[in-house]
C-alpha cells in the first residue's frame, strides 16, 4: 500500500490505526502532514500503548517545519492519553509549542519542560 498517495488524496482517516503504521514505517511526510492540517482530531478507537503514544504524539509535535504549534497541540490532545509526554522525547524549539503543551496539559509544568523553549 502506498500511504503518502493515499495521504494525498485523503483516502484514510486520521485515526491512530491508521497513523502509527505510517509513522512508523515513513515518518512524518508531506503528504501525511497536508493530511493533519486539515483534521481538527486524531481518532482513537482503543487506548494506546505508552510507547506507541510517545511515538504518534513525538512524530506530530516533530512536524514543526508542516504544521502550526496551534495545530500540533490541539491534534495531539485529541488524542486522550491521560499522562505525560516525557520532556526528553521533544525536540527543543522557540516559539509557543511548550507554552501550549504545558497549558494543554501533555508534558509536565516543571523546570525541564522550560528548558526545551
Amino acid at each position: 500500500m502506498s500511504w503518502p498517495i493515499l495521504a494525498h488524496y485523503k483516502r484514510f482517516t486520521a485515526s491512530v490505526e491508521n497513523l502509527l503504521p505510517y509513522v512508523e514505517g515513513l515518518g512524518m511526510d508531506e503528504s501525511l502532514a497536508e493530511l493533519l492540517e486539515r483534521q481538527s482530531s486524531i481518532e482513537a478507537q482503543e487506548q494506546l500503548s505508552e510507547a506507541d503514544y510517545i511515538k504518534l504524539a513525538g512524530a506530530v509535535l516533530g512536524a514543526g517545519d508542516r504544521l502550526t504549534a496551534e495545530k500540533r497541540v490541539e491534534l495531539v490532545a485529541s488524542i486522550g492519553w491521560d499522562g505525560f509526554i516525557p520532556a526528553e522525547t521533544i525536540t527543543p524549539e522557540k516559539g509557543e509549542l511548550i507554552g501550549l503543551l504545558i497549558k494543554a496539559h501533555l508534558i509536565a509544568d516543571d523546570e525541564t519542560s522550560y528548558e526545551l523553549a
